[in-house]
């Protein structure tokens, strides 16, 4: 739920009045799909007031989105992509934001980095180590940690 919506995410993103939850709209992102497979993950960014979907059923442009909120309201549904050729080839495994660092953070499907966008559009990572497979994200925003679950290792990693 953000911006006063609550947000599903599909081959769309289903878009529902967080009160009332009635139908509002969708924002049709749906591309070609990625043989491996994966599921959608869904951020906001109250900076930006925006909702970033990691696609992890795409390869290469359009793994990730961003979701204008503030053009619901007039029905339009607009968004972009990021432009991040080489690290999310196979899709995004997870989506996080830090209020701490007004950082977006990324997992490439299956990879072994976490990838933090800068409001100011800086591009940073953090690598795991061999065999990671880091997928979802969580921020904790009482001692400031990010926590990633490693699919391929079993092991939740924390990055402060």
């Amino acid at each position: 739920m953000a911006d006063g919506y609550v947000f599903s995410a599909g081959n769309t993103v289903d878009v529902f009045d967080a009160r009332t939850f009635h139908f509002v709209g969708d924002f049709a992102v749906n591309g070609p799909g990625n043989p491996v497979g994966g599921t959608n993950t869904l951020g906001w960014d109250p900076l930006t007031q925006t909702i970033i979907l990691g696609r992890g059923d795409v390869s290469g442009h359009g793994s990730v989105v961003f979701l204008n909120v503030s053009s619901i309201a007039s029905g339009k549904f607009t968004f972009s992509y990021l432009s991040a050729s080489g690290i999310l080839d196979s899709g995004v495994g997870g989506v996080a934001y830090s209020p701490s660092t007004h950082n977006v953070y990324l997992t490439a499907y299956g990879g072994n980095d976490v990838w933090g966008l800068s409001s100011s559009g800086e591009l940073t990572h953090v690598y795991l180590g061999q065999y990671a497979a880091a997928q979802g994200l969580a921020y904790d925003p009482a001692n400031d940690n990010m926590y990633v679950c490693g699919f391929g290792s079993n092991t939740v990693y924390v990055i402060r």
